[in-house]
């Protein structure tokens, strides 16, 4: 690796991170002094907040959807989308939180927002929105821009050859420089990098609501990339969207500090195929170019030669190179085994959209057992689908099926062991699945002992057991948004630490 250079370290006492520069990785950080499991080593709220890429019609302060038809809300001053509530409130308070800047732009422009016909889809009006906002906040607050925002990778080169290019000089460059009069006041020159920043660097969030944004941390955004990552974060919208930063491994003085960028339990054919689509780089980790994914076996297909072997990338950096068996000579089509995985996953995303929930569980149960003949029992569509099924168990009434029971249970084992290979530490998709292991484990445990199939020693043990899950999943949970769903899962999980503790006292041992 290339020699580091230090950019910038907080002088503060209790730093956790400095920011080191290479060629190889850019800006990147690394722990300022050994770091223990679990702490925090970063809070920081956003530069700019706004609709995500590719968002339908929604209101430009709460961010919920709206009808951009002719009847739609309008924002009483600009006409532009808002929900009646966030216009009301505005008449209260005559301020906005979110909408101001750009509301003042399209009034004194007489910008006026076009009605849609199908306010589901994407709408390119909104395209312009977030970039307007991160530039109007450069034009505030310059010196931060300077130290910090400048210095965000935008990758501009790479960015003009891709197909979003030209729609963005149409729906955002154009838009500003033109309708929003931004001509003089900003460069074109500016206007593309302040895509490229939010297109490079954004973290998604969401409202209470539930409903998507983008956000903007400078200081967070030199965190490099890896497929295992060493940290996690929280993102609180009751809180102006500001996030919290844990490392979830031990680091040494020096180590690198990684999040993850794309979606940790994905393939790395499509791990590699969504970095280098939005973010414009090929990931370089162990796990990326380990052909078995760090022994998951995650991309792994069945050989169609042999009874034993099992096909995997001859390059797994290249998507077009041959697999080939590690048990015979056999070798397959690259792009063909990645067209298979493909389809399987939509197949998927068709059943789990447009299906009920109990054809759902019987068809993704026929996916299970059809799919082990082509590819490994751990592979990553067949992760999904334990996934998928794990949650739509905990909808079948009163949990009375202890066959159901005990799948669950041995699925989220599967899912938990995958979690400490690649997800490792106290993540939220720990917490969900010990959350869901638990209480299925609670039901059959008390079924077993009721039914005096299990010793009252075996019975408390797993109770013990289970009480540790639950405080591990309100520790996990204590560090997200107290108005969000890990809210209600605390009150949910200390009521059933209650139950928990009563059935032990009752078993007075």
């Amino acid at each position: 690796m290339a020699d580091s250079r230090l950019l910038s370290c907080n002088s503060k006492k209790d730093e956790k991170f400095k920011v080191l520069h290479n060629e190889i990785l850019g800006r990147y950080a690394v722990a300022a002094h050994d770091l223990e499991e679990d702490e925090l080593i970063h809070e920081e709220m956003p530069f700019v907040v706004g609709p995500k890429s590719d968002s339908r019609v929604v209101c430009l302060e709460c961010y919920c959807p709206v009808d951009g038809g002719v009847n739609g809300p309008r924002c009483d001053l600009c006409s532009w989308p808002l929900c009646m509530s966030c216009n009301s409130n505005y008449r209260k308070s005559k301020s906005f939180k979110y909408h101001g800047d750009e509301c003042e732009i399209f009034r004194e422009n007489a910008f006026k927002f076009q009605n849609v016909l199908d306010s589901t889809k994407p709408c390119p009006q909104f395209e312009c929105i977030t970039p307007m906002r991160l530039l109007l906040a450069i034009e505030r607050n310059p010196e931060y821009y300077e130290k910090q925002v400048s210095l965000m990778e935008f990758h501009d080169e790479a960015r003009r050859k891709s197909p979003f290019w030209e729609m963005d000089q149409n729906n955002i460059v154009n838009l500003l420089l033109g309708p929003c009069k931004f001509k003089g006041r900003f460069l074109r020159e500016m206007i593309e990098r302040s895509i490229g920043i939010l297109d490079i660097n954004v973290f998604e969030a969401r409202t209470l609501g539930e409903h998507p944004v983008r956000c903007l941390y400078p200081v967070f955004g030199v965190v490099a990339h890896s497929c295992v990552p060493n940290t996690a974060h929280s993102i609180k919208a009751s809180d102006g969207f500001k996030l919290s930063a844990f490392n979830t491994q031990p680091i040494s003085k020096g180590g690198n500090i990684y999040a993850c960028y794309t979606f940790t339990l994905a393939t790395t054919y499509s791990r590699q195929r969504h970095l280098k689509k939005s973010k414009y780089f090929t990931c370089i980790c162990d796990r990326c170019q380990d052909p078995t994914e760090l022994g998951t076996n995650l991309s792994s297909f069945k050989c169609i030669r042999c009874d034993s072997g099992y096909l995997l990338p001859k390059d797994p950096l290249d998507p077009a190179k041959d697999w080939g068996c590690d048990s015979c000579c056999c070798e397959r089509y690259g792009p063909d085994i990645n067209r298979c995985v493909d389809l399987m996953q939509r197949e998927i995303d068709n059943l789990l959209e447009n299906e009920l929930p109990n054809r759902i569980i019987d068809e993704l149960e026929s996916m299970y057992y059809a799919y082990q003949n082509v590819i490994h029992v751990e592979h990553f569509i067949m992760q999904t689908i334990r996934f998928n099924l794990v949650s739509l168990y905990s909808n079948i009434s009163g949990l009375e099926n202890l066959d159901i029971l005990r799948r669950k249970i041995e699925f989220c084992d599967t899912l938990l062991n995958l979690l400490s290979k690649i997800e490792p530490g106290k993540t939220r998709t720990r917490a969900e699945l010990l959350n869901e292991k638990s209480i299925a484990l609670l039901a059959l445990s008390q079924s077993d002992h009721k039914n005096q199939l299990m010793s009252k020693e075996a019975y408390f043990d797993i109770l013990k057991g289970i009480l540790q899950m639950q405080d591990e999943c309100i520790f996990i949970w204590k560090r997200e948004d107290p108005m969000s769903q890990e809210g209600v899962m605390i009150k949910i999980g200390t009521k059933t630490k209650d139950k928990v503790k009563k059935l032990m006292n009752d078993l007075q041992i």
